[in-house]
């Protein structure tokens, strides 16, 4: 089985015997990858190593593991950890609904030209969401109750015009609220 990726020196690549089990695609969760990366113009990041897989594909193939895409980490249950693509150009809005990750831990999405507004989707393990420095005019703060163990949240550098609801629909494990 074939597995890419990259590392400070470039692409680099590992053949895993096939008596390593890997850990299943969540179907839905590629699919999520997808229309993040259509959205945010893809073919025009500064880093799209492994997103060729997720852009070409309705499905994921057999065999594939989404943390070869960069920024993408899993968990060893195949669900993505963390997706990082701070920096990385990504232009556009960020459909309802994509942001909504079973299992992710950390959205790092800071320093991009994100345009519009951001809604959390369903991430009862989520404690860190970066969306600072982007050119987002509205946040869903309404959408932070989706996120029951956020402890971190920046929106800092926006567009955002919104006015925060009293009291803020969060759980008490948030410490730090930057927009």
């Amino acid at each position: 089985i074939f597995v890419g990726g990259t590392n400070d020196q470039g692409l680099y690549t590992a053949i895993i015997p096939p008596s390593i089990p890997l850990p299943p695609t969540d179907t839905l969760e590629f699919q999520r990858l997808k229309q993040l990366y259509f959205a945010l113009n893809g073919d025009q990041w500064k880093d799209t190593t492994g997103w060729s897989i997720i852009r070409n594909n309705d499905f994921p193939p057999t065999g594939f593991v989404m943390n070869i895409a960069r920024g993408v980490q899993i968990q060893d249950n195949g669900r993505i950890k963390s997706l990082s693509l701070e920096s990385n150009n990504l232009t556009g809005q960020i459909p309802d609904g994509v942001l909504a990750f079973e299992e992710i831990e950390t959205i790092n999405l800071a320093v991009n030209t994100i345009t519009g507004s951001i809604s959390l989707g369903h991430c009862p393990q989520l404690t860190l969401g970066h969306f600072g420095s982007n050119l987002v005019t509205s946040f869903d703060f309404r959408s932070l109750a989706n996120c029951p163990k956020l402890g971190s949240i920046y929106g800092y550098g926006n567009k955002i015009s919104d006015t925060l609801p009293d009291p803020l629909p969060v759980q008490t494990s948030l410490e730090t609220f930057d927009f």
